[in-house]
């Protein structure tokens, strides 16, 4: 058995078409993946029983058990990854879109860049990224466009502005904290 590494930007990218118009931000809270189900030979109901634990528990972290026994009970309609994706022949997708209520994904490694500080590029470049469509850089922004343009054309949902407000309100907290010691320590 081959081992690949993935992360939810290769699953994006290789998306199937039917979720093109998904930003990457409501990829992450909606899709769940699994392995495609191996046609089963008659078996003995508890070795068949073990084998589709089994292959509840190694899914992809896309979902967590109750997910994928939701999923399974309910015959979602799961698609294929388009060609290129390294789990093409082994796994499949299904966006559930009412996951996005309950789900907030987690970001991992550095902290979002800040809206009213620091590099204004950077963080237009970043929120493109997380709320517009895209496959490609080249679908962020065209090449003669800067990401200020790019994201001024942009049309953001309502729900995409309120989350950027949100998470520019943690550097308010940090802010107003900052000036509280200072305010102390005169």
């Amino acid at each position: 058995e081959k081992v690949y590494g993935t992360s939810y930007v290769d699953h994006y990218r290789f998306r199937p078409e039917e979720y093109e118009n998904l930003s990457l931000y409501e990829w992450i809270q909606t899709a769940e993946m699994h392995k495609i189900p191996q046609p089963r030979k008659k078996k003995d109901p508890v070795n068949e029983q073990e084998e589709i634990i089994e292959d509840i528990v190694q899914e992809s972290s896309f979902c967590n058990v109750s997910d994928s026994i939701d999923a399974t009970s309910n015959n979602r309609k799961f698609l294929r990854f388009k060609d290129g994706h390294p789990q093409l022949s082994t796994h499949e997708v299904y966006c559930n879109m009412r996951r996005a209520k309950y789900i907030v994904p987690n970001f991992k490694g550095g902290q979002l860049p800040r809206k009213d500080c620091g590099d204004e590029e950077y963080y237009f470049c970043t929120m493109l990224s997380l709320f517009k469509p895209w496959r490609s850089g080249m679908d962020l922004k065209p090449f003669s466009t800067t990401w200020t343009q790019a994201f001024t054309y942009f049309k953001f949902t309502e729900t995409h502005k309120k989350l950027m407000r949100n998470f520019n309100l943690r550097y308010e907290c940090y802010d107003a904290r900052d000036n509280y010691h200072a305010h102390l320590k005169k």
